[in-house]
């Protein structure tokens, strides 16, 4: 279907506000006036910011580290043989890009060239004199899904290229290319999100499951970050209830303290700290404090933490899932989550005092 330029999704069209005359919010003031007339965010709203990081850091929950090891954690799967073209499991990464040189590294050798790959405006450039903040984001992710996942079709999409950030208009219009594609992802990895204006959920993404009847569907299945914001405030879209919401855990079990969390929303927990993956080849100067202006030199792997990191760990699960029941009738995206959670850990976490949900590996 071709869309209008100036159109997200059926009947919501991006429409920029004029500056006020009394000089108060241009956005803010003109929705809340919106809001008293016509309903909280029933009208109109913002175009919120999707990012992958916790506020206001530049990293996702920690900066990339030089690694321990030379091998990824989680550890490799076992392949269990190859697997038809048309029978592997499709994953969509929502994301910054692939580096494109991880795939078939022999430092990598689990992102397999007709396995994992991007389009040419996917694709990310790196400097090795200065690897830029959050290079490496959508390849690391990648990474953690084939490990887990061996044999599965790993597309990644180059949408949050500025800065680890993208507005939620442009995920939209992702999410519903990928949705409309004559073969379109069974599961799509989306390790980033926001809070929003009054807790509502974001327009756009309402707009898009109604669309495309997400609550109800079982063949296409959305796993979602819920953030690294150490807060109970919903995260979307993993707070959505058509979304697997993923917090993460320390290998001790333990809700992470960078980790946001709420019973109500984040649907399981998995690790996410200090994972070990693909990252590019270069020299990182650290922005965070207390590592602020350390010079960090990765050979092809990194160390990174964060629920952006959890979250793959779930998708590569239900994956995982999903090609063991391949055939002869092909388990879906939705049957594979619940068959998931089924293995889950129940834990009581007295931080967050809130009974959780931990799936996959742990040390």
């Amino acid at each position: 279907m071709e869309w209008p330029e100036d159109s997200v999704i059926d009947g919501l069209m991006l429409v920029p506000i004029p500056k006020r005359r009394d000089r108060m919010d241009s956005v803010l003031r003109t929705l809340d006036e919106m809001d008293r007339e016509f309903g909280d965010g029933q009208v109109a709203a913002p175009d919120h910011i999707l990012y992958v990081t916790s506020r206001p850091s530049m990293c996702p929950a920690t900066e990339p580290e030089e690694p321990p090891t030379h091998e990824p954690w989680p550890p490799q799967a076992a392949s269990g043989g190859e697997v038809a073209a048309q029978d592997k499991v499709r994953v969509s990464v929502v994301d910054t890009g692939l580096w494109k040189d991880a795939v078939g590294s022999p430092v990598s050798p689990w992102l397999e060239a007709d396995d994992v790959f991007a389009d040419a405006t996917d694709l990310e450039s790196v400097s090795q004199s200065a690897i830029h903040a959050y290079a490496g984001h959508g390849t690391f992710v990648a990474g953690v899904i084939s490990c887990l996942a061996p044999e599965t079709r790993v597309e990644v999409e180059g949408v949050l290229t500025h800065g680890g950030a993208v507005y939620e208009s442009a995920i939209c219009r992702q999410l519903r290319d990928a949705l409309e594609d004559p073969e379109p992802p069974e599961i799509i990895s989306i390790s980033a999100g926001t809070h929003t204006r009054n807790g509502l959920p974001p327009l756009s993404l309402l707009l898009l499951a109604h669309r495309y009847e997400l609550a109800g569907r079982s063949d296409v299945l959305i796993v979602a970050a819920a953030g690294n914001d150490d807060t109970d405030e919903p995260f979307w879209p993993a707070a959505f209830d058509w979304v697997v919401g993923v917090g993460s855990v320390d290998p001790d079990k333990k809700v992470s303290d960078f980790s946001s969390y709420g019973k109500g929303w984040v649907n399981v927990y998995a690790r996410g700290r200090d994972l070990v993956n693909a990252f590019p080849i270069g020299t990182y100067t650290c922005h965070e404090p207390p590592n602020e202006t350390k010079v960090r030199h990765f050979k092809g792997l990194a160390q990174w933490s964060g629920t952006s990191f959890s979250t793959p760990v779930v998708t590569g699960l239900i994956a995982a899932e999903m090609r063991a029941n391949r055939k002869p009738n092909p388990m879906s995206a939705r049957d594979a989550w619940n068959a998931v959670l089924k293995t889950a850990i129940d834990s009581h976490d007295t931080r967050i005092n809130e009974d959780i949900k931990i799936v996959g590996p742990l040390t």
